[in-house]
């Protein structure tokens, strides 16, 4: 009965040790707020993901090159006069095992990879799509244009770019193949 009650109290430990970490992961996250500005923490993820990134790199370089000695050895072992055919069979399934684990491996990579292209894809997408973004001030831009006020688009572009904070040049790229007014 004892053991039952000392395993009760220890559960409970842990399950206050992780509601600590939280509240205190939580106070990170609001003081992290407080302190850095939206982009700011932006950038300070997108920096973290690239170091990630190399990191991984680096441990796939490293499990590349165990594999290829791996299977040098497996090679050599199998070459050995003194190893039986029992033993060559298990180096020779041993080395199966390694190449399947390491395509799999593999195509977890490219699914990471592709989860992060999304995600920077849908950042990006956010950042032009919200309000007063570029896409809002390019129909602006257009809308302009379509009310026959200018002679040509140059001009439009030229006179109306710096009252929608835009540059005379995304201003005119806004209105490449926009029809004549009416």
């Amino acid at each position: 009965m004892s053991n039952s009650k000392s395993q009760k109290q220890h559960s409970s430990s842990n399950l206050e040790g992780w509601l600590e970490r939280d509240k205190a992961i939580a106070l990170r996250a609001r003081s992290a707020l407080e302190k850095f500005s939206p982009e700011q923490l932006a950038n300070l993820y997108a920096t973290a993901e690239v170091v990630i990134e190399q990191q991984n790199l680096l441990l796939e370089d490293l499990s590349q090159q165990n594999s290829k000695l791996l299977k040098l050895l497996g090679i050599q072992i199998k070459e050995m006069p003194e190893v039986t055919p029992a033993e060559v069979n298990e180096v020779d399934e041993r080395m199966s095992l390694e190449e399947s684990l390491e395509k799999m491996r593999q195509l977890g990579q490219v699914e990471a990879s592709y989860k992060s292209h999304h995600r920077a894809k849908q950042a990006v997408e956010a950042k032009h799509n919200k309000p007063g973004g570029s896409r809002e001030r390019q129909a602006k831009i257009r809308a302009i244009w379509a009310t026959g006020k200018f002679s040509s688009k140059d001009l439009c572009a030229e006179q109306e770019c710096g009252a929608l904070g835009m540059s005379f040049t995304s201003a005119r790229k806004a209105l490449r193949n926009q029809p004549e007014p009416t």
